[in-house]
């Protein structure tokens, strides 16, 4: 996984148990990402 990845803080955050929802999470939040660029 990139550093540079915008959710990436928040991923550090969270814990290693609840990647599924750290992946939805991501996914989420790349499409806001790309919506606001």
């Amino acid at each position: 996984m990139a550093a540079a990845h915008p959710a990436m803080p928040v991923i550090s955050k969270i814990a290693p148990g609840t990647r599924v929802k750290a992946d939805t999470f991501i996914a989420h939040q790349t499409s806001r990402f790309r919506l606001m660029t």
